[in-house]
């Protein structure tokens, strides 16, 4: 999505933010409107543009989830103002009501009441080997991490200064050169660089980065080793977090419960 300005943005958050939190999660066994319209469903999506979308005109669009169903959008509480523009495969946390559901030969559909969406920071894994200048070593703190299809998710927090708008750089780093690395085990590290902004208050983001890239057709699984250092100074390390083609891990309803600052990080 394109803005023209940080208060633009924030207007469009505005308009279209209902409460994340769900009543119950989108992996769930549940059988076709068992459980009537008014169950309240959270996920992680990507947009499906079905023609370009023009500004001033509301787009025409699907959505499909990490694991592969389509989502018809037959109505919609999300209304985007006349200056943004809505972008194919942009990574977004929807809300939403499921009316009915139908296959076709290889696909699952849903048709769905939209009743919230927001950006969700994408981005692609950096390299130790190509040495990315300006990562930043400063802490951060992770409070969730799952896999769903090709991304790696995280919901975290940094404290940020007050009444800045400055944003502040995330980046999983691929450390090439760990000890212990090899073709089954990737050691990564999530890095924030505040670029020396005051601690004052806590701001909370999330990040969804596309990992596809570790799999082949040699290599159809493998470990992931997470490290980053938090706010108490200690250095973390998530370990042996599989990870292998069309993984499913549900975050938990927590995971949708914090409003989230997404204009702070790039």
């Amino acid at each position: 999505m394109k803005y023209n300005s940080l208060q633009d943005s924030m207007k469009f958050l505005l308009k279209i933010s209902v409460c994340l939190i769900a009543t119950a999660w989108l992996w769930a066994s549940c059988s076709s409107n068992d459980e009537g319209y008014d169950t309240l469903w959270t996920g992680y999506a990507n947009v499906i543009l079905l023609e370009e979308h023009k500004p001033g005109i509301q787009p025409n669009f699907q959505l499909v989830l990490d694991e592969g169903t389509i989502m018809n959008v037959i109505s919609t509480h999300v209304y985007f103002p006349e200056d943004v523009v809505l972008e194919d495969d942009t990574r977004v946390a929807v809300s939403f009501l499921i009316y009915d559901e139908y296959y076709t030969a290889d696909q699952k559909y849903y048709n769905i009441s939209l009743l919230a969406m927001v950006e969700v920071l994408c981005k692609k894994p950096l390299y130790s080997s190509d040495h990315p200048a300006d990562l930043g070593n400063d802490p951060i703190n992770v409070e969730r991490t799952w896999i769903g299809g090709k991304y790696l998710n995280m919901n975290f927090s940094i404290l940020v200064e007050k009444d800045s708008e400055k944003k502040h750089y995330i980046n999983l780093l691929v450390n090439e050169d760990h000890a212990d690395a090899d073709e089954e085990n990737i050691y990564l590290e999530l890095r924030h660089n505040a670029f020396g902004e005051k601690e004052e208050l806590v701001s909370n983001g999330r990040v969804s980065f596309d990992i596809s890239e570790f799999l082949s057709e040699s290599r159809p699984s493998v470990n992931l080793h997470i490290q980053y250092t938090n706010y108490d100074g200690h250095l973390i390390m998530e370990g042996g977090l599989p990870y292998s083609n069309n993984l499913i891990q549900s975050p938990g309803s927590e995971a949708f419960a914090k409003p989230q600052d997404y204009e702070r990080f790039y």
